[in-house]
């Protein structure tokens, strides 16, 4: 019996980091614990030793999809939609 996960943007930088998804990492895990614990692994395999995890929140799968089809326009400030309905 399989365990369902759900999508978290991790938002990975320091005090100077821009809070988009840029600079976001997205893992398909089981809940936002497990979504911390990969963002600390993300950053120790690439030893960024001054970031830290700044931010973690659920991502839709339209949102995801949105973000990989029509990533220009997702970018240039189409995420927004999406941060304002899960703050």
């Amino acid at each position: 019996m399989g365990s369902k996960t759900n999508m978290y943007a991790v938002l990975i930088g320091n005090d100077y980091t821009p809070k988009t998804p840029f600079n976001e990492a997205v893992f398909n895990v089981q809940n936002a614990e497990a979504a911390r614990k990969r963002g600390n692994l993300y950053i120790r395999q690439w030893n960024l030793t001054d970031e830290r995890i700044l931010r973690i929140r659920p991502m839709s799968e339209e949102e995801y999809q949105e973000r990989c089809n029509n990533k220009e326009s997702y970018m240039a400030g189409g995420y927004k939609k999406y941060l304002e309905t899960n703050q």
